[in-house]
């Protein structure tokens, strides 16, 4: 039985999961998020995407600036559960071992540990993926995996659809799986199988057109679609590709977007510049 849980969280994707479990009837006692930060180019101070979804569900909301102001709350509060889902900080040791913290994270683990899993199944073109619960150990995601749940990947799927079907997956994972805790059991992890995935830079969706692999090409789209996206150059220009389709084995660009400038279909595009392949 939970008494009280609290929900650590800070992105779009986090805050989608909180809303979902709340519909499911989990009640979540405290919330922790990041602190309100400057956004869009009017620099206007924002609450986090978790704390708003808090707010609106009438749920106290605290937002530690470092690892000494979180300590102090959790002293004060006591949670017995602390769900953590992309909020941003790493715990130290110390915390860990006192406080009984859990995660969902989107892959299958061992696979694909660290920032980016969901990128990198589909850079690696796998037709297969999905979340798991466990509990937060001291390294990299190598806690043990109380739960998993299997998601498939389309052969067109980008990141952006898969993230959306990956909160759907841990919503249902979470609303079963906090309904039944006192019979969760713990399993190890195979650590000797580990992967381990890299945060994703802007440089890294840069394409050769002419020596990539068409299945390169494509699952970089894939991947990194809506961001970081996937570009080339051509005469020194930056030219963004914003669609693109795989047919019979072969690339086929929709649009293209030069730097500055608005998305333009390809064909468009090849009225005063030269074919991108």
């Amino acid at each position: 039985m939970i008494n009280k849980l609290f929900f650590f969280g800070t992105p779009a994707f986090s805050a989608n999961i909180l809303q979902g479990i709340i519909n499911n009837k989990i009640k979540v006692s405290g919330v922790i998020t990041g602190p309100d930060k400057k956004q869009d180019r009017g620099h206007e101070t924002k609450p986090s995407e978790v704390a708003i979804i808090a707010n609106q569900n009438n749920i106290p909301v605290f937002k530690p600036n470092n690892i000494d102001e979180l300590n102090t709350i959790l002293n004060c509060e006591s949670p017995d559960l602390c769900l953590v889902i992309a909020y941003g900080m790493i715990f130290p040791a110390n915390l860990v071992k006192k406080y009984n913290f859990i995660n969902i994270h989107t892959s299958l683990l061992p696979k694909y540990r660290g920032p980016s899993p969901v990128q990198s199944c589909l850079l690696n073109g796998d037709t297969m993926t999905g979340v798991t619960l466990m509990k937060i150990g001291i390294g990299v995601d190598d806690g043990d995996i109380i739960h998993t749940s299997i998601t498939q990947i389309e052969p067109n799927e980008t990141a952006e659809g898969l993230f959306k079907k990956l909160e759907s997956a841990s919503i249902e994972l979470l609303t079963e799986q906090l309904n039944i805790k006192d019979n969760w059991k713990y399993t190890e992890q195979l650590h000797k199988e580990a992967t381990f995935t890299k945060k994703i830079k802007k440089e890294d969706g840069l394409v050769n057109l002419q020596t990539d692999t068409t299945t390169n090409i494509f699952n970089k789209f894939r991947a990194y679609y809506p961001w970081p996206g996937i570009y080339t150059f051509q005469n020194e220009q930056r030219i963004k590709i914003t669609e693109l389709k795989l047919t019979e084995e072969k690339i086929e660009i929709i649009s293209v977007q030069k730097e500055g400038k608005k998305p333009t279909l390809y064909k468009d595009f090849l009225n005063s510049n030269k074919p991108l392949i």
